[in-house]
């Protein structure tokens, strides 16, 4: 199994993963990348901070 970690940046605000998480494969990365995103964005907007190109 590969580890990847996933940073997350959001303007000049970062967090860095330092522990990362095993996959079995990148697709399964990607996938599991694809839904913090997703989540991190309807949290994001529940808050009401939207995105720049919004404004």
């Amino acid at each position: 199994m590969a580890r990847y970690y996933f940073d997350i940046h959001d303007g000049p605000q970062s967090v860095r993963d330092d522990e990362g998480t095993e996959f079995d494969s990148l697709d399964a990365a990607v996938q599991a990348a694809t839904r913090s995103a997703a989540e991190i964005g309807t949290n994001r907007l529940g808050k009401g901070r939207y995105p720049r190109c919004c404004h």
